[in-house]
């Protein structure tokens, strides 16, 4: 057998940890990325634009980096993602859509971020964030009733053996969200879970249900990556310019946001629209006809004391959902009400919400008084 010389051995040995660096970047969100990422970015955005016929169209003014599109679970982000030329996964080509009558927000977002490339808004620098968002409660409640086994079963979705055991292994302790949320009751963030995030343990149900809701193990993907953990991956996120795009009033933000990043880019209405066609209001991609007709096997159903114990925990999430509310650039007075109300409807009988807006508010630029903005 022939030997290697020396420079084919470092030649192989550099190749090999490039490619274990792309997939732990794309797969277990590691902070270490091959090249510099100002340089990825900049060698990313310009080829999106070489192989697209509508390159000439972006506005001179926009950086390299453009615009990146947060994609968080449960909140609409796979219908609004068909409406964007790059609305698709980091691993896939680009562009991912031949998008006719182009919105603002489809010609200036470069990338998109949903699972399995959350871990690369480490290293991003966008010129602006366009988030989905939804109230705490609902997309709670949406994540653990669409990922779990017996309603995957009724959607006849296909899982190797290996995938089956440990979804399984998952939910043996949680039949149903009522008797999941009662292992949440008191002091959710009080719990023993000493393992890998990608291990499960059921041995004691108390500690897997605290741990899964506060985003401790992997297989709960949509519970995983809540607001919180996301907002914690944008670097500089406080100076960073935010829209929030919330799945009750999807489309209104939808709108609102391509108008201003109209505005704001000098585009022309003549080269771009941010109507919304008929299909894309239709679609539905992420429901069945048994979650439509509410026949899935483990149903939404809490009573109020499961609800009291949701909510208590989700204290955090809403804390940093009012946060986005407050820092959104097309979120104004009467939206910031719009969610206010819907969020006291979901839990204000049970968390402090007037409070918790005050403080959030008395840490930027703005304070609220009767549930309006108000700039210092």
């Amino acid at each position: 057998m022939k030997r290697c010389t020396a420079r084919e051995t470092t030649l192989l040995a550099l190749g090999l940890g490039i490619v274990l660096v792309s997939f732990a970047q794309l797969h277990l969100g590691f902070q270490t990325p091959p090249f510099p990422p100002s340089t990825l970015l900049h060698s990313t955005s310009q080829s999106y634009k070489a192989s697209y016929s509508r390159a000439e169209t972006t506005p001179t003014n926009l950086s390299a980096h453009g615009g990146g599109f947060v994609h968080v679970g449960k909140t609409g982000g796979s219908t609004l993602s068909l409406l964007l030329r790059n609305g698709c996964h980091s691993f896939m080509r680009h562009p991912c859509y031949n998008i006719s009558n182009e919105s603002p927000a489809s010609r200036l977002i470069e990338k998109y971020y949903h699972v399995p490339d959350f871990g690369l808004l480490r290293q991003s620098h966008h010129d602006f964030y366009v988030i989905t968002a939804r109230d705490p409660l609902d997309r709670a409640v949406s994540a653990f009733v669409y990922d779990h086994i017996r309603n995957r079963d009724a959607r006849n979705e296909t899982m190797d053996p290996m995938q089956r055991e440990r979804y399984e292994a998952a939910y043996v302790c949680f039949p149903t969200l009522e008797v999941f949320a009662a292992y949440l009751k008191g002091n959710s963030s009080d719990f023993h879970y000493p393992y890998h995030r990608k291990e499960i343990h059921p041995e004691s149900c108390r500690d897997l249900a605290r741990a899964a809701f506060h985003g401790r193990v992997r297989i709960y993907s949509h519970l995983y990556f809540s607001l919180e953990k996301i907002r914690s991956f944008i670097p500089g996120i406080e100076n960073r310019v935010v829209f929030l795009i919330r799945q009750e009033r999807l489309w209104d933000d939808w709108i609102q946001t391509n108008r201003i990043l109209e505005d704001t880019y000098g585009l022309s209405s003549q080269d771009s629209s941010y109507d919304v066609p008929v299909e894309a209001r239709e679609d539905r991609r992420n429901s069945t006809t048994l979650e439509i007709n509410n026949r899935l096997p483990v149903g939404k159903t809490l009573s109020s004391l499961a609800t009291q114990s949701l909510c208590r925990a989700l204290e955090t999430e809403y804390t940093v959902f009012f946060w986005f509310l407050l820092t959104a650039k097309n979120i104004d007075n009467e939206e910031f009400k719009f969610s206010l109300s819907k969020a006291k409807e979901s839990c204000g009988r049970y968390l402090n919400m007037d409070e918790m807006i005050r403080k959030e508010s008395l840490s930027g630029g703005e304070v609220v008084e009767h549930g309006v903005r108000v700039k210092k």
